[in-house]
């Protein structure tokens, strides 16, 4: 095994996160699954009790899928998530991106690359945001960043930003 030592310490900084709880039952049936294996977004972080109940006790605030896998079966959830709408006075363009409190940037598909969340006219929604404190920035068509303000998105609600 090589091991890489980083010859400068460095810091990063860690919050408790989330919990994530839920009940697996097989679809056809409505029996509890037992023993399945739970991951959010590619990570194994618990195992489903024999009631199908399961509990990820510090999963991140962004997370954005769910994979349970047992007895032949897998499901996949994904967080409802809440409404970001963009407001201003004037009309826009550019795009927005929205930075997690991890340091990464929101994803607005679930595919395998960053989709942009455009900024057109007046009044921009975003739909599905996974819940969480984000900072929001506004990109210019130039690509510069020309505002940066912090939002946070709950489950089931909308979160409204006046941009000017």
């Amino acid at each position: 095994m090589l091991v890489h030592a980083l010859h400068r310490p460095t810091s990063t900084g860690l919050d408790p996160g989330v919990a994530v709880a839920g009940r697996l039952v097989e679809e056809a049936s409505g029996h509890s699954v037992g023993g399945a294996i739970v991951a959010i977004d590619g990570w194994p972080l618990a195992r489903s009790s024999r009631d199908g109940s399961f509990v990820v006790r510090h999963a991140r605030p962004t997370w954005a899928s769910l994979v349970a896998r047992g007895r032949g079966l897998v499901g996949e959830a994904k967080p409802a998530g809440g409404t970001l709408v963009l407001e201003s006075e004037r009309a826009r363009h550019g795009r927005i991106r929205l930075v997690g409190s991890d340091g990464e940037e929101y994803v607005r598909c679930w595919c395998n690359g960053l989709a942009d969340i455009d900024l057109e006219g007046r009044r921009t929604t975003v739909e599905h945001v996974t819940p969480g404190r984000y900072t929001l920035e506004v990109i210019d068509e130039a690509g510069m960043s020309t505002a940066a303000l912090t939002v946070a998105i709950r489950e089931g609600q909308t979160s409204r930003v006046a941009l000017d």
